[in-house]
């Protein structure tokens, strides 16, 4: 039996070449962040976003893009870095390339993908259903028929993740005879089902539960093999996105422990000459650089065409990021002591944001049973 390349060996080559634009972009950004006043990320970010032409940046090639998922996660650790909950992730790393990559779109699809990536409107991706476990198959969400050119779709979803105040929503689910079908919905089809909520990272969010709503026909995207490779395309692209979100909030936690140690001072000296405390900080540093390589293989294997090396490299890196991430805030809140724990404190909302960052696509042993299925 033929063995499956490994994805760490063959896309190693690739990880670690220098690209000029890519800094240049790197360097753009944390310029424009430093002097972003942390306003709502719709009136003030995405505007600069689109100004910087970064929305337009993380699409295909073809599409007057660069870089791919290198560029998307990019942005995607310096938003993080920064503080930024925004639906970056999601709308402009994970959902507008995978709607490029589809071989056909329709007139709304092109209308939509315009919108995206001149920033004038958001997509966000109910993935999660009854029990707020990540679904990628079995969905519970039934679309069927409903007359000539209309369907109707009943199911739940949880937390959709910036379900009010995103204009589109994409919504799998499955027909009548089994196939998996992705739709889209516009905020007014869905707001009356919407129940919002906050998760434990302040990033807004909704349950919904769709009853005999009806749709058009033209609300579908894309049915059966087609639904499921763009599905699989968002869902890794997503993956991605988070994992390098969560080296970004790993690379504050770390600064800011390495700060607060040089500044607290017990028995007259500060907390950072304990050698105990230094090799404590050190095994984090180390963690953080084993989680930015692993964003790095996330992001290449993104951008390769063979779905079994992607799976397989990202849930490589989802296991390592997911594991770095646990043992880095928990180091940062120890070291810092109670004060780590208040909310008036940064730390604390970095603690959360990696837990939920941890916990949205499945927590690490989901990631390991990836790797040895």
């Amino acid at each position: 039996m033929n063995s499956i390349p490994d994805p760490m060996t063959t896309a190693l080559p690739l990880l670690f070449e220098p690209d000029d634009t890519l800094e240049m972009l790197a360097d753009m950004l944390s310029r424009a962040l430093a002097g972003h006043s942390g306003g709502h990320w719709r009136e003030e970010l995405w505007p600069l976003l689109a100004e910087l032409g970064l929305l337009a940046a993380v699409m295909p090639e073809r599409h007057g893009g660069y870089g791919g998922a290198r560029t998307a996660a990019l942005v995607c650790r310096l938003l993080a870095e920064a503080g930024v909950v925004s639906p970056f992730a999601i709308s402009s790393a994970a959902i507008a390339p995978s709607l490029a990559d589809l071989d056909q779109t329709t007139g709304p699809v092109t209308a939509l993908l315009e919108a995206l990536v001149e920033g004038r409107q958001v997509a966000t991706i109910a993935l999660h259903e009854a029990d707020a476990l990540p679904v990628v198959q079995e969905f519970q969400t039934v679309l069927s028929g409903a007359g000539e050119g209309q369907w109707r779709l009943d199911g739940p979803k949880r937390m959709i993740a910036f379900a009010q105040e995103a204009d589109w929503l994409v919504l799998p689910a499955r027909n009548e005879a089994g196939e998996l079908v992705i739709i889209m919905l516009d905020q007014a089809s869905v707001a009356p089902a919407l129940r919002p909520c906050t998760l434990i990272d302040a990033m807004p969010a909704a349950d919904a539960s769709f009853s005999g709503l009806v749709i058009d026909e033209n609300a579908i995207v894309a049915v059966g093999e087609q639904a499921e490779n763009l599905l699989r395309r968002i869902v890794d692209r997503l993956t991605a996105a988070h994992c390098a979100e969560a080296v970004g909030a790993m690379n504050f936690m770390i600064k800011a422990t390495a700060e607060y140690l040089g500044v607290r001072r017990q028995f007259g000296q500060p907390l950072s000459t304990h050698q105990a405390l230094r090799h404590r900080y050190v095994d984090m540093t180390i963690e953080q650089a084993k989680a930015e390589t692993m964003v790095a293989l996330a992001a290449v294997a993104v951008d390769q065409k063979s779905p079994e090396q992607t799976n397989r490299a990202l849930a490589r890196a989802r296991y390592v990021i997911v594991r770095a991430a646990w043992f880095v805030s928990q180091e940062s809140i120890q070291m810092h002591g109670a004060i780590g724990m208040a909310n008036e404190t940064p730390v604390s909302g970095y603690f959360k944001r990696l837990l939920a960052l941890s916990l949205w696509l499945g927590d690490e042993d989901d990631a390991l049973e990836g790797l040895i299925a």
